[in-house]
Order: structure tokens, then C-alpha cells, then sequence
């Protein structure tokens, strides 16, 4: 046994341990597979509501054969703290991923900002989270919790985890990609208000089988405060955190709206303009590529060559497109609907027997 496999087994002896005083188990439908989620303690319950919407309809677990289990505990809450590591500090990576202690079956990150410890094995199938007090997680982590070992596993499988928003109607959607700032958050709320399905503001997954789907991970939002007054639906939307931005939770407001999946239909690549009413017009998937790929990859902790390659797959054999956003917040969802409606007619003229899903 190498140093990366015992300390992986002594990080779930932690877990154990720490699991004896309490234990919260859900399981989980992610990315269209059965995944469970063990907490032990209390502290870490803070990441479960932007999770909340995934949970499986049949609570027989004993029925499931998970394809990911995910531990997760604190010591604030627990007593119990992990091993010492067996690494030292000049092996941190960008994105704490740990020099010389990852590979493609075993992968070890420590994120400064979030102080959390994330390991994830593909033979066992089992993935590990820890941290000090969780009640000193960043409200980006509470939003967005557990983005390396989502990655990790996604990639994995030959799927992916992507830095885009997501709406859908009827069962096919879009992606909306772009750095920070460029608005992907307020297309996909802006479609939200208007009754299309929501898959996610910041964070998607993709399955990329000869239709490729989105997949949602989480049931919150994000918004900058300088926003809220373009989107007065969310008024009374319970609020996660109130820090530079507002984080959502959406799941009591918008339960009947949040989708867990859709077909891939175009990904738009959304930018501000000075006219009134927003528009569409095609673009190069080199440029669409230039939007998705660098603010994925950059964020992920050991993304590598295969994860563009994908990304780049995916957006070639995509239709792209410019969204210009316009003053009128409210017609985005209006020329959304109609490339979805042309696109589901264009695949229907092609495969009269497909039905759409």
C-alpha cells in the first residue's frame, strides 16, 4: 500500500469515527446515477440544501448500487480530525490538488480559501470531505459545495463538470457560458421568472452520449446585489447568504421548475448590449469554446487534457450562438423558447421518429 491508498484509508477511519455520534444519510440522483451522501455531525448539514433537489424518489437505499459515495464531517461538530498528511507544503498545486499524490484512480485537494480536504478514489467508489468548523465554510462552498469531487468523478465516467447556467423547456435546454460577470446568472433567472426550467446559474453537468444531456447539480442562485432590482421574483426567495453576492435557495419558490436534466440543444454565450430587447445570432464554436473552456478548467482542481478535449468535442458538435442581452430582462425567455422550438422542428424534420423527451 503507497502513502496516497493509507492515508485514503485512514481519512474514512476518521469518517467512521466521527460518524458513531450522528449519522444523516440521502440518496442522491446525480448526473441520471445513484449517489449517497453520509453526514456526520451537524456541521456539515450546511452544504445540504443546494443539494436538496437531487434527492432520490425511492428511499429503499438497500435497492441501490451507488455509483459515488460521499462522506462528509467536521471536527467543530464531531471531535474527530483527519490524519496528518503525508505530503508536504511545497506539493499544493493551483487548486490544492496534491503534487505526486493524484492520479487517475486517486485524488487529494486541500482548498485554502474553503479549508476543506476533498479525497476521492474511483476503486472504491467512495469520496471524502472534511473541515475545522464548517460554520466557516464560504458562502460560495454552501452555493456550490463538493465542485472537485463532482469533477473528479464526472471525468471519470467520460462526462463533465462545466462552468455554465442551464434552462430547459419541455425537455431540451441550453447551456449559457462565459467568464464571471458575462450574465449567465441573470438569463437563467430571467428564464426562471418566466416559467422555462432551471438547471443551474454557474455550475452544470454533461453527459456526452450521442445526445448530449445537462444535468443539474445544485437548486440555488447567485446574483449581485446591483441586479436584484431587474428580477423582483426573487423578493421573497429564501436567502442562503447575503455576502457580494446573494445566494438563493430556490427549492420552496420554485420546486415544480427545478429540472434535473435535459437535452442539449445550443449553448449561448451571452453578452450586454444597448438595445432594448435581447437577440440571437450564430457563432464560431471556436469562440463558444473560448468562453466555456478556460473559466471551467481554471477553477478545477487537476483538470488536464481530457477535459478539454471533451469541452471541446461537445461545443464542435453543438450549435452556438451570441446572446446579446437587452434592457428587457423579460424577452430573454422569449427567444430562448423560439431557437428551442426551431431546434426540436429541425430534429424531428432529420428523425421523424424520435420523439422529443
Amino acid at each position: 500500500m503507497n502513502d496516497g491508498d493509507r492515508f485514503f484509508a485512514q481519512l474514512y477511519e476518521a469518517f467512521n469515527r466521527a460518524a458513531q455520534g450522528s449519522l444523516t444519510q440521502h440518496t442522491l440522483c446525480v448526473s441520471g446515477r445513484p449517489v449517497r451522501l453520509l453526514i456526520a455531525g451537524e456541521g456539515m448539514m450546511a452544504l445540504w440544501p443546494a443539494l436538496a433537489h437531487l434527492i432520490a424518489t425511492n428511499d429503499d437505499n438497500d435497492d441501490y448500487d451507488y455509483a459515488l459515495t460521499i462522506c462528509l464531517w467536521d471536527s467543530a461538530t464531531t471531535g474527530i480530525s483527519p490524519p496528518p498528511p503525508p505530503w508536504d507544503t511545497d506539493q499544493y498545486g493551483r487548486h490544492g490538488e496534491i503534487r505526486a499524490f493524484n492520479t487517475a484512480a486517486l485524488r487529494f485537494a486541500f482548498d485554502l480559501g474553503r479549508g476543506m480536504l476533498y479525497a476521492w478514489s474511483a476503486m472504491r467508489k467512495l469520496a471524502l470531505c472534511w473541515t475545522s468548523e464548517a460554520h466557516h465554510l464560504p458562502a460560495y462552498e454552501r452555493g456550490a459545495p463538493l465542485l472537485p469531487i463532482w469533477h473528479w468523478w464526472l471525468s471519470a465516467m467520460g462526462d463533465a463538470l462545466l462552468h455554465a447556467a442551464a434552462v430547459s423547456s419541455d425537455g431540451s435546454g441550453v447551456l449559457i457560458v462565459g467568464r464571471g460577470g458575462s450574465g449567465k446568472s441573470t438569463t437563467a433567472l430571467a428564464c426562471l421568472s418566466a416559467g422555462m426550467d432551471y438547471l443551474g446559474d454557474d455550475y452544470c453537468a454533461v453527459t456526452l452520449g450521442p445526445q448530449p444531456h445537462v444535468h443539474s447539480l445544485f437548486c440555488t442562485a447567485k446574483l449581485h446585489h446591483d441586479n436584484l432590482h431587474r428580477l423582483p421574483c426573487l423578493r421573497h426567495t429564501r436567502r442562503l447568504s447575503e455576502e457580494e453576492k446573494v445566494i438563493f435557495d430556490l427549492r420552496a419558490e420554485f420546486a415544480d421548475r427545478l429540472a434535473r436534466c435535459c437535452e442539449l440543444r445550443a449553448i449561448l454565450v451571452p453578452a450586454f448590449s444597448n438595445c432594448a430587447r435581447p437577440s440571437l445570432e450564430p457563432v464560431s464554436s471556436a469562440l463558444a469554446l473560448r468562453a466555456l473552456a478556460p473559466s471551467t478548467l481554471f477553477q478545477l482542481a487537476a483538470s488536464g487534457a481530457a477535459d478539454f478535449e471533451r469541452i471541446a468535442a461537445l461545443v464542435k458538435r453543438t450549435p452556438c450562438y451570441r446572446l446579446w442581452l437587452g434592457e428587457e430582462v423579460g424577452a430573454m425567455s422569449d427567444i430562448i423558447l423560439e431557437l428551442l422550438g426551431a431546434t426540436r422542428n429541425e430534429s424531428q424534420r432529420h428523425h421523424p421518429d424520435i420523439q422529443p423527451s
